[in-house]
């Protein structure tokens, strides 16, 4: 048909207009609801510019919910752009944990979102924590005026903000040398909603949740569980007696706050302690 793969998934114009031209869709929509590469080897989506580690390229993801809807309502069904970020491994609409497709037996043709699909996916209902973080998650990316409010995270870029809840998750969760790259994709869908169940209360649920597992640690040299986080002399930033997340959670010797900002080591000084709140329940039951 004359049509170039790279060339469409660069987002070329003259590329867009040539499938446009064959499908009967709109190109300027193909645009929309793509990633397109940008030249700081990161990615644009929807008007916002996010790292390449914030996409998940080794896999094709779907719901199995949404996939049946389309199958209903039109016959056919495609991928959509948003269930290949990383982190988002629930789907907002249903709250079922996306499939992840099979490797293709044949090479060329590695993108075939129709052609690939698995039938009979078995539906695992993510519980409501983990569909509050999709949600969210979602809705800061398509939409400009979101439902699930939560301030403190709404003012940190999405991909720092999102991380920020994975990696508070895994430390409470697993302990802070914990390696993300060790953890299977439920493990992950848990440790997001632990972590955005904190992260959504502020820096004092933080704050509070790190000073817990402080004060549970039998040791002040670290450990590979939770009750074992390290505590070290002070912040880089700040100079202050805070707990540190290790290397393998966080960037370096360094209390939370500066962290997270990317410019360097600016701290956001020391919240008062407050109540984290309860995290409810993760995980949900049944099939669908």
């Amino acid at each position: 048909m004359g049509l170039s793969w790279r060339r469409i998934l660069q987002l070329e114009p003259e590329a867009l207009q040539d499938l446009a031209d064959l499908t009967g869709a709109d190109p300027d929509d193909f645009a929309a609801h793509s990633c397109m590469p940008t030249g700081a080897g990161g990615f644009q989506f929807r008007g916002r510019d996010l790292p390449r580690a914030f996409l998940d390229r080794s896999t094709l993801k779907l719901c199995p919910r949404c996939v049946q809807a389309d199958i209903v309502d039109h016959r056919r069904t495609g991928g959509r752009a948003e269930w290949q970020i990383d982190l988002l491994n629930v789907c907002p609409v249903h709250g079922v944990l996306f499939q992840a497709l099979t490797l293709p037996d044949y090479p060329r043709c590695p993108h075939d979102f129709a052609g690939r699909m698995a039938e009979g996916a078995l539906l695992v209902q993510a519980g409501p924590q983990a569909w509050r973080f999709a949600r969210y998650l979602s809705d800061r990316l398509l939409r400009p005026s979101h439902g699930e409010t939560s301030a403190w995270l709404d003012a940190l870029p999405i991909d720092v903000a999102a991380r920020l809840c994975e990696n508070a998750g895994i430390l409470m969760l697993h302990g802070p040398a914990a390696q993300l790259k060790a953890l299977d994709r439920e493990a992950r869908v848990q440790a997001n909603a632990t972590g955005f169940a904190i992260c959504a209360n502020g820096p004092e649920a933080l704050r509070d949740a790190y000073d817990g597992i402080r004060h549970q640690s039998s040791s002040d040299r670290g450990g590979s569980t939770p009750t074992s986080a390290s505590i070290p002399a002070g912040c880089n930033a700040c100079r202050s007696r805070t707990v540190t997340v290790r290397s393998s959670i966080t960037s370096g010797p360094s209390c939370w706050r500066a962290t997270l900002s990317r410019r360097g080591r600016r701290c956001w000084g020391s919240p008062a302690p407050s109540s984290a709140g309860s995290l409810g329940p993760i995980w949900g039951a049944g099939t669908g």
